[in-house]
């Protein structure tokens, strides 16, 4: 049987609530990993616009699609919530063999189907300029507080 709630002790709310939730909020969840965006993990790495009188940065920013049993969404990952949920992959340090590393976590993942909790929390964000005339925000959900879990590590 599933554990009804979270580690932090918070109920586990169901994929079609949280898409149905106004935004803002925070949700905890049971999801599966359905694929990630983009396939090429060497691409989760970024660069980062400078902030003025700054370098040039990189961060990680990719997106998870997950589901339940009645639903599915894309999750954004990036930042410090992308490094804790690559188990402390570092930006600096992610070349081909660390990028191989989470492909092999990630697709292993997958392949298992292991359900797993997930943190996250819905925001609106503006779309592309050509649809602003249509539909001028979007509802997303961006991970937090979330690691990959353990029995994805080859290791």
């Amino acid at each position: 049987p599933r554990a009804m709630v979270s580690s932090t002790g918070k109920a586990f709310v169901p994929l079609a609530q949280v898409l149905a939730t106004p935004s803002p909020a925070k949700f905890c969840s049971l999801v599966q990993l359905v694929s990630y965006w983009p396939r090429d993990t060497t691409r989760f790495l970024v660069e980062a616009a400078p902030s003025p009188g700054g370098a040039l940065s990189s961060g990680f920013l990719f997106a998870l699609h997950v589901k339940d049993d009645n639903a599915e969404t894309d999750l954004v990952v990036a930042g410090d919530d992308a490094v804790y949920f690559l188990r402390g992959e570092l930006p600096e340090l992610y070349g081909t063999a660390a990028a191989e590393r989470v492909k092999i976590m990630l697709d292993s993942l997958i392949e298992s189907g292991e359900i797993f909790e997930v943190h996250m929390v819905s925001f609106m964000s503006l779309t592309n300029a050509s649809d602003l005339d249509h539909r001028p925000m979007l509802k997303r959900l961006r991970i937090f507080a979330t690691e990959m879990p353990a029995a994805a590590d080859p290791a």
